[in-house]
């Protein structure tokens, strides 16, 4: 018997685990803490590690990206459409 997880296995977090990360999660967010490491790091901590997972999360990324500075524009727009000055 192998008691090697497969590649195609996900692991799980212990509940000690799950509770340090929650506890990170909420200094960091809470403006205690900053969050150390590149992104590619930080995304390969989150997401799995495997090629096409990677590839779908970093396209969702700029997808967002991409929709995030549409609106944006937008609003910047809508703004100076609001203030324009008729004369």
């Amino acid at each position: 018997m192998n008691s090697e997880p497969s590649k195609s296995e996900t692991t799980t977090l212990s509940a000690p685990d799950v509770e340090a990360l929650l506890v990170k999660a909420r200094a960091v967010f809470a403006g205690n803490e900053q969050v150390r490491g590149t992104p590619e790091v930080l995304r390969s901590g989150l997401f799995s590690k495997e090629a096409t997972i990677q590839f779908f999360v970093t396209v969702l990324e700029i997808l967002h990206k991409t929709v995030s500075l549409v609106a944006f524009f937008l609003v910047g727009l809508a703004l100076r459409n609001l203030f324009k000055m008729k004369g």
